[in-house]
C-alpha cells in the first residue's frame, strides 16, 4: 500500500498476527522493515448483559435441555449486589429461568468435554436488570468445583436472573448450564392426552390437555422467550 493507514477485515477473533512495515524513502530505496504483532479481541457472547440473558427451558433432569455456556470474549457487567461467594472477577453470562408451578427449581453446572473450565459459580437473583436481590449464590455446590441451586417454596412463573461465570476468571472456555424440577418428569404429564396442532404452525398454536393448562410459554431455536402467558383451561 503507499497509503499512512491501512484497515485489515476478516482476521479470525483471539488470534495472534503480525504487520511487517517499512518507509519508501524514494525509488527503489526503503528503510529497514519492522515488524509488530497484535492479538484480536474475542468477539463478547450473546448473553454478555443481563438485558440479552438466554433463557434456559426447565426440564426434568440436567440432562433434558442443557445449554454451552462460553466466557470467550465475556466482558464484567458488575451487577448489583455484587456476588456473594467465591470470587468474581469478571467474565460472566447471563440466563433467565422461569419457576415452574411447583414452585421448585434447580440450577446447575457441568463440565463441557475437553473445555479446561472445571470451576464455575452462579449467582441467582430476582427482579429486573439494574433492581435485583440475591436469591443464591454458589461456589462448589455441585461435581467437584462445579455449582448447584436448589430453590424451594419460589413463586410460580417467577422470573429468575442466573448469573453465571468461572472462579476469579482463571480459566476461558466453555460449560454445560441447565435448570431443571423432578416434578416436570413424564411420569407427571400424560402425552398421550396431550394435543398441539397445527405443526408447522403460522399464526395460531393449538393446545389441548385432559386438566387445566395453568400456563403456556413459547420459546424459539435461539432459547429465546417470545410468548409466556398464564390460562386456566383445557383448551388454549
Amino acid at each position: 500500500t503507499t497509503a499512512i493507514s491501512y484497515s485489515a477485515s476478516g482476521l479470525t477473533q483471539s488470534s495472534t498476527y503480525y504487520f511487517h512495515i517499512r518507509s519508501v524513502c524514494a525509488a527503489g530505496t526503503f528503510s529497514a522493515w519492522s515488524t509488530i504483532s497484535l492479538t484480536t479481541l474475542a468477539t463478547p457472547p450473546v448473553n454478555d448483559n443481563c438485558g440479552t440473558a438466554t433463557v434456559l427451558v426447565p426440564g426434568a433432569t440436567f440432562a433434558t435441555s442443557p445449554q454451552i455456556a462460553t466466557n470467550v470474549g465475556a466482558t464484567n457487567s458488575a451487577p448489583t449486589p455484587a456476588p456473594t461467594c467465591g470470587i468474581f472477577a469478571g467474565g460472566d453470562v447471563w440466563y433467565t429461568v422461569t419457576v415452574p408451578a411447583s414452585g421448585n427449581i434447580t440450577i446447575e453446572t457441568q463440565a463441557n468435554g475437553a473445555s479446561p473450565v472445571n470451576d464455575t459459580q452462579f449467582t441467582v437473583y430476582s427482579g429486573s436488570c439494574g433492581t435485583f436481590t440475591q436469591v443464591a449464590c454458589d461456589d462448589e455446590g455441585g461435581i467437584g468445583s462445579f455449582s448447584l441451586v436448589a430453590l424451594t417454596g419460589r413463586p410460580a412463573g417467577e422470573i429468575l436472573y442466573v448469573h453465571a461465570y468461572v472462579y476469579n476468571n482463571s480459566q476461558t472456555g466453555t460449560y454445560q448450564i441447565s435448570a431443571y424440577d423432578a416434578s416436570l418428569s413424564a411420569a407427571s404429564f400424560d402425552k398421550s392426552n396431550f394435543v398441539a396442532y397445527p405443526n408447522p404452525v403460522k399464526d395460531v398454536l393449538n393446545l389441548s390437555y385432559k386438566t387445566a393448562i395453568s400456563n403456556v410459554r413459547i420459546v424459539n431455536l435461539l432459547g429465546q422467550e417470545v410468548l409466556n402467558t398464564k390460562t386456566n383451561t383445557n383448551d388454549v
